[in-house]
């Protein structure tokens, strides 16, 4: 069975080691849209003279794709969370970011970055407030089970 979004969160976490995954988060409200993290990896050919059919590949390296457009509701609880994570994330380390996927998928991809302070998002006639809040990765994300606690 697929997994339905509902009850995905984002969250962070002050950064006091580059290694120590942190057990406590501060959840950022008012999310709407998570970008893929991750990528896909390079390729590079390796085809030799030998092969008469089909060309041959080895993996490269992924590509973080630099920024990542978080997108929000515009709200006063979601600017109050985003500058308390820019202001965290400042220093050499930034701060842990979680992406929490809840039951039956039941696992958290995290990750330390350095956010960028929010810009306006537009506006339209008869429409919501939104913005597009920036993540810039700083470690490789990895995938971790979620403990019974959270």
């Amino acid at each position: 069975m697929a997994q339905n979004t509902a009850g995905v969160s984002l969250d962070w976490a002050a950064a006091t080691s580059a290694d120590t995954i942190p057990t406590s988060w501060t959840h950022i409200p008012d999310v709407t849209e998570i970008p893929e993290v991750g990528g896909e990896a390079e390729t590079f050919e390796s085809t030799s003279l030998d092969n008469k059919e089909y060309k041959t590949y080895i993996a490269g390296l992924k590509d973080l794709g630099g920024a990542l457009g978080i997108t929000l509701n515009d709200t006063p609880e979601v600017r109050t969370a985003w500058k308390a994570l820019v202001t965290a994330s400042e220093g050499e380390l930034g701060a842990w970011i979680r992406i929490m996927v809840p039951a039956p998928i039941n696992e958290q991809m995290v990750f330390r970055a350095q956010a960028a302070s929010l810009s306006f998002g537009g506006a339209a006639v008869n429409g919501v407030l939104t913005t597009t809040a920036y993540l810039t990765p700083l470690n490789e994300p990895v995938w971790q089970a979620v403990s019974a606690a959270e």
